[in-house]
């Protein structure tokens, strides 16, 4: 059989974009713009997608245990020709991944990876729009951590960790949660505008797998993303809780809708 290279879900090249950012203060919101270069799939500029994270930010919270939570999962994509795509995941309700949709793009065969099992998996919700999904996949033994909002009560939180599995290991990384912003960007496809409810992270990251949760002691509360290319110290990750009504739709009809899940481009 023809080799196959293994690879993490690099990006598209293309052009800069911009973000409006709200600053959440005693919920209100403080608008203001700033030139972006995001390193990213989906996007139209070329990024890195990000490792996993240890978070101690500018907001108040709940911590979380020190020891990797077996929640966090990788994902083994094949598909889109010879390319092997890895990502990273987390497990938030009974049998139930959420991940990045970038990440499985035009996928023929979907894996988790949690510790040294393998199971097959299925993909029942995507939002190329907000560059999540949910996999279906059988993982009896496995606690999930739930979905929760950042800023309940006073903004956000002070401290959290967010992971990634690289190479088959459960990663962390410092870095500090600046802000929740609207991200200003590109589907998936790059086809069309879309705001993404996301957070800005100050970190610098090496290459790695998208999809890693951000965690607080309560749960999680954001999809690592993208790193900017033009701050190398700066990183993006999903609002979890804001961004994934599409997908509970999807899976409370058991419908994707008009998604085709095996289109590459």
């Amino acid at each position: 059989m023809p080799s196959r290279r293994r690879q993490t879900d690099l990006p598209r090249d293309g052009t800069p974009e911009r973000a409006c950012t709200p600053v959440v203060r005693r919920r209100r919101l403080h608008d203001r713009r700033l030139d972006l270069d995001v390193e990213g799939a989906g996007l139209n500029a070329p990024f890195r997608v990000l490792g996993a994270l240890c978070v101690v930010g500018a907001f108040t919270g709940a911590g979380c245990a020190a020891d990797p939570p077996s929640s966090v999962v990788g994902i083994v994509v094949d598909g889109c020709g010879s390319v092997r795509t890895t990502g990273s995941g987390v497990v938030v309700d009974d049998d139930l991944v959420l991940t990045s949709a970038h990440t499985l793009r035009g996928a023929t065969s979907v894996v988790v990876e949690a510790g040294r099992e393998r199971r097959e998996a299925s993909v029942v919700g995507f939002d190329p729009d907000l560059d999540l999904a949910y996999l279906r996949a059988d993982l009896a033994g496995i606690r999930p951590t739930g979905i929760v909002r950042a800023d309940d009560g006073e903004p956000g939180f002070d401290r959290a960790r967010a992971w990634a599995v690289r190479d088959g290991t459960v990663v962390e990384i410092d870095v500090d949660v600046v802000r929740a912003i609207r991200l200003e960007t590109e589907d998936i496809y790059v086809e069309g505008a879309t705001v993404r409810p996301a957070f800005e992270l100050r970190a610098t990251l090496e290459p790695g797998d998208s999809g890693g949760p951000i965690l607080t002691g309560d749960g999680v509360v954001g999809v690592l993303w993208a790193r900017s290319t033009r701050n190398s110290d700066v990183a993006y990750a999903i609002d979890a809780a804001r961004g994934t009504s599409r997908l509970d739709a999807q899976l409370v009809d058991a419908d994707l809708g008009d998604v085709d899940l095996h289109r590459c481009d």
